[in-house]
């Protein structure tokens, strides 16, 4: 007696640790159920060795037992809702079934015979059969077999629980042992739902990939080859996993930030509202994407792109944080390349028309109180450069043109290559003086810094025309009259500037 209550126990305790494994899959509220149940189970079999030890009235034996049956119908239906079973009506059917049928063999089996027993030991195992084999999409074959073991072990226990019932009316009941074998199968069945559990809630793509391969070291090898940095925090904002990308792009090795805060990457360059924004989304469980600044322990600063989602359990709560990141440092200077040559001439880094003209035209409804200067520049004889000394020596005169423009009109303008060798300034919030000025030093830092060739040096000369802008104008008003007045300015020989002012 003291063995069989100590193996029970022993069995209870396996199963409420096999049951342990459901609590990542399953809801708190089916894994409650789920120890109710097996604690219910335990008490059943050993009030019914209790009472087969002491003699108790067969009708004791008989509620004992019906409810074990009945215990093992909502067993049945809960494992039919872990097996994702999409046959609700069915289960619950079998449920009904499993529950009344039992009622009736027990109270009344011995008014219909051994012929109705036999029956009904026939037909409730088949009705168990047909609702865990109903037609399944599963590309798994281990979810096949561990199926077929179900439900030829659940049969199996069933047939035992008859043949106790059997014996019950017509034998006497001396094989207790049968009641310890049940509840090992009992034990083998958890266990089996768990592991179908297990792969039922993965991705029904991957099932066929899990035949071959450990989930475990499927996921392992998916982060470890992962091509972004993957980092993974706990609810407290703890490092407790990185991938060796992210090891990789931070410097740092896996024993240096476990346990350590993602904050030991800031450069605290990030603006503070990117953070607020972080949070905001992670309160609400929403997933966040956006960029940081952060700090190689090289110290070298880097900026990343990240995507951070919470890691849900089956009960909606937060488990996790997951980070992936990607470093765009090179993106981000490329990209700001591209943005510079947009506005600005790719050979002398002045700008552009089109943002040349956008900005003066900001500038004339910004600044209306203050003089305004539009100024067209032409370099002499530009063509005769290109022809005697080629192309390059163009380019070069071009360059040396624009520094030399970019030296002295330092403040309050704008310097654009309009095109070819024709130049625009515009100033703003100067006196005739200083442009007068301005302009001076322009022809006398042209007239002492030649163009250099292999074997010889030329000295430039421009022709400028320049006129005062009347708030009224529009763009192409301006632009016109600073031409015409550079065309006069060409008439005369060397650097030379004709204005309205």
């Amino acid at each position: 007696m003291g063995f069989i209550v100590f193996f029970l126990t022993f069995l209870f305790f396996l199963q409420i640790i096999i049951s342990s494994i459901f609590k990542s899959n399953i809801s708190r509220k089916e894994f409650i159920y789920l120890l109710l149940l097996n604690a219910t189970d335990l008490l059943l079999i050993v009030g019914f060795v209790i009472s087969f030890s002491l003699k108790a009235p067969v009708i004791i034996s008989k509620f004992l037992i019906y409810f074990s049956f009945f215990n093992y119908s909502l067993f049945f239906y809960l494992y039919s809702k872990l097996l994702k079973n999409s046959r609700e009506k069915g289960a619950k059917i079998v449920l009904i079934v499993l529950a009344i049928f039992p009622l009736f063999i027990i109270f009344l089996g011995d008014i219909f015979g051994k012929i109705f027993l036999i029956v009904v030991a026939v037909l409730i195992p088949l009705s168990s059969f047909i609702i865990l084999f109903g037609k399944r999409n599963y590309s798994s074959k281990k979810i096949s077999s561990l199926l077929y073991l179900l439900t030829i072990n659940e049969i199996f226990r069933l047939f035992i629980n008859i043949i106790l019932v059997y014996q019950l009316f017509y034998e006497p009941l001396v094989h207790l042992w049968l009641l310890l074998f049940s509840f090992t199968l009992k034990t083998l069945t958890l266990f089996v739902i768990v592991e179908i559990n297990n792969k039922i809630t993965t991705n029904k793509h991957l099932l066929g990939i899990l035949d071959h391969i450990n989930s475990t070291k499927l996921l392992n090898t998916t982060f470890s080859e992962h091509p972004d940095a993957v980092v993974i925090t706990d609810t407290n904002k703890k490092i407790i996993y990185l991938n060796p990308k992210a090891a990789k792009m931070t410097g740092y090795t896996e024993k240096e930030v476990i346990g350590q805060s993602p904050k030991m990457f800031s450069s605290n360059l990030t603006p503070r509202s990117t953070y607020q924004n972080l949070y905001a989304s992670l309160a609400t469980n929403q997933t966040w994407s956006g960029e940081f600044i952060n700090k190689k322990k090289s110290g070298e600063i880097f900026i990343e792109h990240a995507k951070i989602v919470s890691i849900k359990d089956v009960n909606d709560k937060v488990i996790y944080y997951m980070a992936i990141k990607t470093d765009i440092s090179k993106e981000k200077v490329y990209l700001k390349r591209l943005e510079y040559l947009s506005k600005h001439d790719d050979l002398t880094g002045l700008f552009r028309r089109g943002t040349f003209i956008n900005l003066v035209e900001e500038n004339l409804l910004t600044n209306l109180s203050v003089n305004k200067y539009f100024i067209s520049i032409d370099i002499d004889n530009f063509k005769n450069i290109n022809d005697l000394y080629g192309h390059m020596t163009g380019d070069d005169a071009l360059i040396l043109f624009s520094k030399t423009v970019n030296e002295i009109f330092i403040d309050n303008s704008y310097i654009c290559r309009f095109g070819g060798d024709e130049f625009a300034l515009y100033i703003y919030d100067k006196t005739v003086n200083e442009i007068n000025d301005l302009f001076k030093q322009l022809f006398e830092k042209l007239a002492l810094t030649p163009v250099k060739t292999s074997n010889n040096e030329i000295y430039i000369s421009v022709s400028v025309g320049a006129n005062m802008i009347d708030n009224s104008d529009s763009f192409n008003t301006i632009y016109e009259k600073s031409d015409l007045l550079l065309y006069e300015a060409k008439k005369t020989p060397g650097s030379s500037i004709k204005k309205d002012f």
